[in-house]
């Protein structure tokens, strides 16, 4: 399944996403003093990709993850048709290079 999520300190920006693209915004308490409330807006599936599409000019740093996003995108099928071993292995790669890309600590 494909998802675009964000999340921020402050509503405002979610409630944008919320308007314009759907999906829900969701409030989580604070795990500690010292941290603010968090917010998280989210989308599934291909409205995640129109998403994706929409803000692409503006993405610097999460550019490259948002470009795979979209290529796995393009492998999704309606629902209940098998997949072929061709997307199939698309999306390993896609997998693989996402987990690349969002790999913490020193690169």
């Amino acid at each position: 399944m494909m998802r675009v999520s964000v999340s921020n300190t402050r509503r405002g920006l979610l409630d944008f996403f919320a308007e314009h693209f759907g999906g829900r915004v969701n409030r989580y308490n604070k795990r500690s003093d010292k941290w603010k409330d968090e917010f998280r807006w989210g989308i599934n599936g291909l409205p995640a990709a129109e998403v994706l599409n929409s803000c692409l000019p503006y993405l610097v740093i999460k550019r490259p993850q948002a470009m795979l996003a979209l290529e796995f995108a393009s492998t999704i099928q309606p629902e209940r048709s098998r997949i072929p071993d061709s997307f199939r292995q698309m999306r390993e790669r896609i997998y693989k290079e996402m987990m690349a890309l969002n790999k913490r600590g020193p690169k």
